[in-house]
């Protein structure tokens, strides 16, 4: 395991705002980067960008480029980001039961 816990690896991979939650949008159907900044209130075109790019690089997604008028790129998500959906089942959970305990 050497200096690295495998939860810090998961961290670096899926931390931060939007990460988890773009792709769990995209294993859902939402393909398009306009689609998903419309799924997404408060996100900015930078935020997703940069995340999807950390995505793609990552793994956890692919992107197509379509060549159709105009030009259109597609999110998938790969084997390994599919592999998300019980953390994010368990994290939708565990705050569902963090906003009751807390009267929010």
């Amino acid at each position: 395991m050497g200096d690295r816990w495998p939860l810090h690896s998961a961290l670096d991979v899926i931390g931060g705002k939007w990460k988890l939650v773009v792709v769990m949008r995209i294993k859902d159907g939402i393909s398009t980067f306009n689609d998903l900044q419309r799924s997404l209130p408060g996100v900015s075109h930078k935020q997703l960008s940069q995340c999807l790019r950390a995505l793609e690089r990552d793994g956890l997604i692919t992107r197509t480029v379509v060549r159709n008028a105009p030009l259109m790129v597609r999110y998938t998500v790969t084997s390994l980001g599919a592999d998300l959906q019980i953390v994010a089942d368990a994290m939708y959970a565990w705050g569902d039961h963090w906003l009751r305990e807390n009267g929010r």
